[in-house]
């Protein structure tokens, strides 16, 4: 039975229809299935808590460290020192911010020691004694005549002695000052010690004679005293406090130890055993207790109770009066924060003049200019610390973190006046610099990553950190070559739990939680010869040459003298997107080729089958 020939048609479906189906085949085997989402930006999530020193620095920082390329996206929670170091060994958060070492307790309990972290100095601390004036004011009262003997009148025209013109007022100027015996006293509520009545009284004969005064308007209550609003949160202020009445008024300290013998005084913590106030839960609202309803802590009460005090960070200031915008600051009549003497006999305001004054002589020993001479320096100042896992890290969280310590410690220390603060010195920004390469050198361990070394601070740097670029060479931790990881990576946070103190189960960003698995033996933190807390052995620190050879993990990379940026830091700091696909232009052309593809080579494959067929 002959067949019939097909028709023109049917020959070009023969052929169009394979040709498609090769179209198809191509674009399903090399095209993209759906669409990649591609992000505009990377950024790596870090979560910090601990002291309320740079409450109010946080803002600017997270400001412009969301400005780089590849971003920090920065979340802080002041807690207090004690609660953000505590959240940080429970992997709550990435860091934490702290004045005070960790305790004995706190290391045992989380089976971790000292070296197990980098510590690095970020920020100059201070505690500012505020005081709410009484009612009238500081009001000095001067008699200089007898009312009722007119023969001691001055002989001034109209001068009426009977009228009250032998009493008179004049404010007394800023700066408050008030000796360091008298705010224990009233901050710890001791009336008196031996040989020292009213020691708490606006009226106690030290603090008449530092204002240079007879007396102070504080009205029919001449026996007035301040009321005190104190933290309810244990912090480093309150373990400072306590530092501070211990050496600067032994005396009140020790009555103080006398009058409350069932509390626990000593060793000092961060708490205070027995308040002498209304307390607070953050520096904040401890403040506001000043302007409770414009009365002043605890006036309302009594009238023995005149005015108040209130030690927190100075930089506490500028949230109180946004919140009470009407109360006026300044000796005469509003808030103000009292001049202390220091070891030199001067007596000092905190300002970031004399802040800066104090970190300058002593570095980071902690109020230092409260017993060793240092001109102009104000005594209540110390340094806090950023505390990092040594190991564990992800590479993400290692640049994080190591650009974060960077960045607090040269163009972060621009924001710290502006507050009310203090900066810290080039030597503790260049121990600072040294513990980022030491937290890279400690993490960076591993066949995924390796340590480069260069002068560029990275795609997570913002552009107008300038002083960055002027840093040197510094660790950076990346991939090692043929890894298909990417410190560009986003990091997104994960679900968390909140637990019941607050913290959450899960740190913003998903790694970077740690806990005793976490730490390996003989680690080293800061070193360098550090006295801080929490520094233990040693580290290189940047080798201070580009051409020095860094070997952090599997692999190492040596970078040249005067050479370009290595390819891998080049490379981790581009986001490369995929294949473009708006309009479908890729799905079309590869349809096309696979369809051209099989048009051309069906016929020289067809004959090279029948030659080779039976």
């Amino acid at each position: 039975m002959s067949r019939r020939p097909r028709s023109r048609v049917a020959r070009l479906l023969a052929a169009l229809v394979p040709a498609v189906l090769a179209g198809g085949l191509l674009t399903t085997l090399v095209a993209p299935s759906s669409p990649a989402l591609v992000l505009q930006a990377s950024y790596v999530s870090l979560r910090g808590e601990g002291a309320w020193s740079i409450a109010r620095e946080v803002v600017p920082w997270e400001n412009e460290l969301s400005t780089a390329k590849s971003s920090i996206n920065l979340d802080y929670s002041a807690r207090g020192s004690y609660f953000g170091r505590t959240d940080f060994l429970g992997g709550g958060a990435d860091f934490a911010v702290s004045g005070v070492p960790f305790t004995a307790d706190q290391l045992s309990t989380a089976k971790v020691k000292a070296g197990d972290f980098v510590s690095a100095p970020i920020d100059v601390a201070t505690m500012a004694i505020f005081v709410e004036p009484p009612p009238h004011g500081f009001t000095g009262i001067t008699q200089i005549c007898d009312p009722d003997d007119p023969s001691t009148w001055p002989p001034t025209p109209g001068f009426n002695g009977a009228n009250g013109d032998c009493i008179v007022r004049k404010p007394v100027p800023d700066p408050i000052k008030l000796p360091s015996r008298n705010v224990a006293a009233m901050l710890f509520d001791v009336a008196s010690v031996p040989g020292a009545p009213g020691l708490e009284q606006w009226n106690n004969k030290d603090i008449l004679q530092a204002l240079n005064v007879g007396a102070l308007d504080v009205g029919f209550q001449t026996t007035a005293t301040p009321g005190v609003a104190g933290r309810s949160d244990p912090d480093e202020i309150s373990y400072y406090l306590q530092q501070f009445a211990k050496t600067a008024a032994p005396t009140v300290w020790q009555e103080n130890k006398l009058l409350r013998p069932k509390a626990t005084w000593d060793p000092i913590t961060e708490y205070i055993p027995v308040a002498a106030g209304v307390t607070r839960d953050g520096a904040e609202q401890e403040l506001d207790q000043l302007a409770n309803g414009g009365q002043g802590v605890g006036l309302g009460n009594t009238p023995s109770v005149q005015g108040g005090l209130a030690a927190a960070p100075p930089s506490t200031l500028q949230s109180f009066t946004s919140t009470y915008p009407g109360i006026p600051i300044g000796a005469s009549g509003g808030l103000t924060t009292a001049a202390l003497q220091n070891a030199s006999g001067d007596w000092v305001r905190p300002t970031p003049a004399s802040i800066d004054a104090a970190v300058a002589a002593g570095g980071d020993t902690p109020l230092y200019a409260l017993t060793h001479k240092a001109a102009n320096a104000y005594p209540l100042v110390w340094v806090d610390r950023l505390y990092a896992p040594a190991h564990g890290l992800s590479i993400e969280k290692t640049e994080g973190l190591a650009m974060l310590i960077r960045y607090l410690a040269t163009t972060g220390q621009n924001t710290t006046a502006d507050v009310g603060e203090g900066r810290l010195t080039k030597a503790l920004s260049d121990q600072a610099l040294q513990a980022a390469d030491a937290l890279v050198q400690s993490n960076c361990q591993g066949a995924d990553r390796q340590i480069v070394t260069d002068a560029d601070p990275g795609p997570l740097a913002p552009a107008t950190a300038k002083e960055m670029q002027s840093i040197g060479p510094m660790k950076h931790c990346v991939p090692a070559s043929g890894s298909t990881s990417s410190t560009t990576t986003s990091t997104v946070a994960g679900p968390s739990t909140t637990l019941p103190n607050g913290s959450s189960s899960t740190p913003v960003g998903g790694s970077g939680a740690f806990d005793s698995s976490d730490f390996g033996a003989g680690t080293s933190s800061l070193g360098s010869g550090s006295s801080a807390p929490g520094a233990s052995g040693s580290n290189g620190g940047p080798s201070g040459s580009a051409g020095a050879a860094e070997t952090g993990g599997a692999a190492s990379h040596t970078k040249a003298n005067g050479s370009s940026v290595s390819a891998l830091l080049t490379a981790s700091k581009l986001p490369l997107p995929g294949p473009p696909q708006s309009g479908g232009g890729d799905r079309l052309a590869t349809f096309l080729l696979g369809v051209g593809l099989y048009l051309v080579v069906r016929k020289p494959v067809g004959r090279l089958i029948a030659r080779i067929g039976p």
